[in-house]
């Protein structure tokens, strides 16, 4: 995974974190999807993981300053090659290709008015 998609997942997580759902794994993988949102746990703010494998999700939680590690980590590992996150400032899509091509896209949220 090049430096394209760490930075492209750092930089959405630094905005706030919506959603982040990593996808399209390689057909030997058991993990099909991982998605990564904010919850409040006990009056915190933490991140919750839901892995989807075969036909089960796995669930735990992780603090802000690790979210970006474990989802770098979740995508080298498994070799996901579909980011989508969503932040409170923007919209970024990765796509790695067969050779290790990435593709980011980057698409800012319209702003309500109050």
């Amino acid at each position: 995974m090049g430096q394209e998609a760490k930075k492209a997942i750092e930089e959405g997580i630094q905005e706030g974190l919506k959603l982040l759902v990593l996808s399209n794994a390689p057909k030997q993988s058991d993990l099909s999807r991982v998605k990564i949102y904010p919850v409040a746990v006990k009056g915190k703010m933490k991140y919750q993981i839901e892995e989807y494998r075969k036909n089960q999700v796995f669930h735990s939680n992780c603090e802000e300053a690790e979210v970006a590690g474990e989802a770098i980590k979740r995508l080298e590992e498994t070799g996901f090659r579909q980011v989508e996150l969503t932040s409170v400032f923007s919209q970024r899509t990765v796509l790695i290709g067969k050779k290790g091509t990435e593709t980011v896209k980057c698409k800012k949220q319209k702003q309500e008015n109050p």
